[in-house]
């Protein structure tokens, strides 16, 4: 039990922002079973302890892992530099579209247009996976403050797909 190593270490994952969910997965099950603190009812105190904490920080690992957003923001911490989270977007085209989209979606949930709903939803789904493709290419590049623009792009389309998403299950 180790919590020197970085997220992809833990889970014995290569350092790179596209991740392969099955070996997440895969990893994450082989040490939640191995450290689990049932696993630890007989040990001494402060091994329990550190069970518990070990499992703590690997649910943190994977959950960090398994959206794109947070492990932008980590890798960027962990290859480059610490990057605020709630960047400022400068692109002033982006945030007009942004609000256009936002005004779009809310305009097909008040209309109750379940197949309109999950069509714009497919836009922007598709406008999220372009912008994450981009990304990946920018960070395997090491053009960071590109990739810290673009992670702060992606962070809204995330935004905008969750709520979406929401929606549509509501009608």
């Amino acid at each position: 039990m180790t919590f020197e190593q970085n997220y992809f270490q833990l889970l014995s994952l290569p350092v790179a922002f596209d991740v392969d969910a099955s070996a997440l997965q895969a990893a994450y099950l082989t040490l939640q079973t191995q450290f689990h603190p049932d696993r630890f009812v007989n040990a001494t105190s402060q091994e329990q302890r550190l069970s518990v904490q070990f499992i703590a920080h690997l649910n943190e690992a994977k959950q960090c892992l398994e959206d794109d957003v947070k492990r932008g923001y980590y890798l960027l911490e962990l290859l480059h530099e610490t990057v605020p989270e709630e960047r400022t977007i400068d692109d002033m085209e982006f945030l007009m579209a942004q609000m256009e989209l936002r005004e779009q979606g809310e305009a097909l949930v008040v209309q109750g247009d379940a197949d309109a709903l999950r069509s714009f939803q497919q836009s922007i789904q598709a406008q999220y996976e372009e912008l994450r493709s981009h990304l990946s290419s920018q960070l395997a590049d090491a053009l960071w403050n590109d990739a810290a623009v673009s992670l702060a792009k992606l962070q809204f389309f995330q935004k905008l797909s969750n709520e979406v998403s929401q929606a549509n299950k509501v009608n």
